[in-house]
């Protein structure tokens, strides 16, 4: 669908104000902020009239603006060769990217016992404890190996979406889990990078990870 300029622009005054002062609190430099906020106005000209709004043109603003920043912060440090001092926040350090780690890894199953057993036997790996969730219609079993955790997902309803995922797909793979600094921006940095969410808001799933 195409977007007239007209209405870009619009979307930009209305969010501009926001995004700078979102921006000025991750690089505490208003300059920096107003040019990136500027820079990511004429990326969306480029694209959005092809492509169509985000579906989170906020989120979509300070996310480009933030990595635009980024890129013109590093090209700054070096010039002609010589390496040059950018004096940067420890937001920026810690911020660079919103990822701090891998929660885990869940492994879609119809019985999570004997893929337990294997993992321990094969590669030495250690039981942890289990949970039922979705009212008792999944079970999830934890496994650690060495700094990796992996969830059994073992579902107890046909109805069930793990049950679901099993029949089109077989055992395997389910998701991968990663640990961030701030998951509400997270979702929005991915929904501005045109990726397909699951669930816009956060919501729990197993919460006993420990051994």
């Amino acid at each position: 669908m195409s977007v007239d300029a007209s209405v870009i622009e619009g979307v930009f005054r209305a969010e501009s104000g926001r995004a700078v002062a979102s921006l000025v609190r991750f690089f505490g430099d208003i300059d920096i902020a107003e040019e990136a906020v500027q820079d990511a106005f004429e990326v969306a000209l480029q694209r959005w009239p092809e492509h169509g709004l985000p579906p989170s043109p906020a989120g979509w603003i300070i996310t480009t603006a933030k990595n635009r920043a980024i890129d013109r912060l590093r090209r700054e440090s070096t010039r002609d060769g010589e390496v040059l001092t950018v004096e940067l926040p420890l937001t920026f350090v810690e911020a660079a990217t919103p990822v701090t780690g891998l929660s885990h890894i869940a492994i879609a199953t119809p019985a999570a016992d004997p893929l337990a057993e294997a993992l321990v036997a094969s590669l030495g790996a250690t039981r942890g404890e289990e949970e039922l969730i979705d009212g008792g219609a999944l079970r999830v079993v934890f496994v650690h190996l060495g700094p990796v955790t992996f969830e059994l997902l073992e579902p107890r309803d046909p109805a069930h979406t793990v049950a679901k995922f099993l029949e089109k797909r077989g055992p395997g793979l389910h998701h991968v889990s990663l640990d961030v600094a701030g998951i509400e921006s997270a979702l929005a940095g991915c929904a501005a990078a045109g990726i397909q969410l699951i669930d816009r808001a956060p919501r729990p799933g197993a919460t006993t990870a420990a051994e």
